[in-house]
């Protein structure tokens, strides 16, 4: 994995942001529990950007990352931030009602992913938590993911494809977590 500067991980996140897919999360996420305040994880959180989207919109957010320096920025927005290795984090067993994981499947090999998405699966509230993932083409097709997914324990809801300015294409699912524990 290539070490990013923290200035170019902001620009970048900034720049690939995704504001019809948070609007899509949260709408999901709140509907899923509209007696409380929904309590999500951002997995990978970087230097923020979403988490501070998410912290804004009212929802309880918990942001991890692997590097101090973008954790630090990423506190400014009010949110629960933690340093820890997502491949090896363990998580509070149905503690979540979602999970975003934007743009972290790709700094992982495929059998790591298969073990932080096991390990996300258990973290979600069965019967009504919500994954999204997005990734580069480049990284996986979208069937590969969706067979992840599948083996994991997730059902895939929906998939959308879009292309950033630079001319990649990214993926993006939404999926649920069943109702069994």
């Amino acid at each position: 994995m290539t070490q990013t500067s923290l200035a170019d991980l902001i620009m970048r996140s900034q720049a690939t942001q995704d504001p019809a897919a948070l609007m899509r999360f949260l709408t999901e996420v709140r509907a899923r529990q509209p007696s409380a305040t929904p309590r999500v994880l951002d997995a990978g959180c970087g230097a923020g950007v979403d988490l501070r989207w998410f912290h804004a919109n009212d929802l309880r957010v918990d942001g991890i990352d692997l590097r101090p320096d973008a954790l630090e920025v990423a506190a400014r927005a009010g949110a629960s931030v933690f340093q820890k290795d997502l491949r090896l984090a363990h998580f509070e067993r149905a503690a979540y009602d979602g999970v975003w994981l934007n743009q972290v499947a790709q700094e992982l090999t495929p059998d790591e992913l298969h073990r932080v998405l096991q390990s996300l699966f258990l973290a979600l509230k069965p019967g009504t938590g919500l994954l999204f993932i997005s990734f580069p083409d480049s990284f996986m097709t979208s069937a590969q993911m969706g067979a992840l997914l599948q083996q994991t324990g997730f059902q895939r809801d929906s998939e959308g494809e879009r292309t950033l300015p630079n001319g990649d294409r990214w993926h993006a699912y939404f999926a649920l977590r069943g109702g069994a524990t």
